[in-house]
């Protein structure tokens, strides 16, 4: 085959390399409307009820929950292999750091040490494991888990 031609079973298998990735593109719109729905319930209801720190923690484990649900999944629907998964779990939390720079603190105000703040597991902040499962869980899911790809 000349240089540059690619045969159409390469063709084909790069396609739906970009396809995985453009798939887990959109399940991250997923994710940020989890966190979004989450923090306006933590904001309209559960800090009258229960305090902000038990608050915090509640909706971070709900999103946590949802996220895992949406991960397992994509996983079972697109079968990445374990560098994708890895790749993708990577891509979502770049995404999702990303968005919290930009949205919550460009957008609703929230100050840096705020922010931080919600990151720090020493004083009862669970955020932080929004972001291992995001880039972690994709990964664990295709080695002990072949049946979901």
């Amino acid at each position: 085959m000349p240089e540059g031609h690619h045969s159409f079973v390469e063709t084909l298998t790069m396609l739906m390399t970009t396809m995985i990735y453009l798939k887990a593109l959109g399940v991250w719109v997923l994710f940020a409307g989890a966190a979004l729905v989450c923090r306006m319930v933590l904001d309209q209801g559960l800090m009258v009820y229960m305090g902000i720190q038990r608050a915090h923690q509640l909706s971070t484990l709900t999103l946590c929950v949802l996220c895992e649900l949406i991960i397992v999944r994509f996983v079972r629907w697109t079968g990445p292999t374990p560098v994708q998964a890895l790749l993708i779990g990577l891509l979502w939390l770049l995404r999702t750091v990303l968005a919290d720079v930009v949205f919550v603190h460009y957008v609703l105000g929230t100050s840096w040490s705020a922010l931080v703040a919600d990151y720090n597991p020493w004083r009862g902040r669970l955020r932080a494991l929004v972001f291992v499962i995001q880039a972690v869980s994709p990964y664990l899911l295709t080695k002990r888990a072949p049946c979901f790809s």
